[in-house]
């Protein structure tokens, strides 16, 4: 939580709207202030402690997105604890009328009105202005 806070510390305790995500196949534009995207629930633990962002992504349907109009540091501390187990019980992360949430898409693209700083698993990639997100499908079989 300390490395939450000082995150949004050094962006003027908010981020705004700083990029848009072209959703593949319908063309929908999303304004947002960052994005989180997920391919199946939970996305990562904490300890034992399962994080659940996109409680409705599987590895069966396509991929998930969260896009708040506008972050800050209470934003981020509120749906980490919902997606923690904590607060009200089926009260929905995020309010449709501050985030969009999309469901089961093959794909999109995000294009940053400036270079944006990209994590993906944990793995710093650098700073990007355009990036890709797509769904590779059967690309591995798992044998158990």
């Amino acid at each position: 939580m300390v490395s939450l806070v000082g995150f949004f510390a050094t962006q003027r305790f908010a981020l705004r709207d700083q990029l848009t995500i072209t959703v593949d196949g319908t063309g929908e534009e999303i304004r947002g202030a960052l994005v989180i995207v997920g391919n199946t629930t939970p996305m990562t633990y904490m300890g034992r402690i399962p994080v659940h962002f996109m409680p409705d992504c599987t590895f069966e349907s396509g991929l998930d997105l969260l896009a708040p109009g506008r972050a800050n540091a209470f934003f981020a501390m509120r749906n980490m604890a919902q997606a923690l187990g904590l607060g009200r019980a089926r009260r929905l992360l995020v309010n449709p009328d501050k985030a969009q949430v999309r469901h089961d898409l093959p794909g999109f693209t995000v294009t940053c009105d400036e270079a944006q700083p990209l994590q993906a698993d944990g793995e710093y990639l650098g700073d990007r202005t355009h990036i890709r997100f797509s769904l590779l499908e059967r690309t591995i079989d798992l044998i158990a």
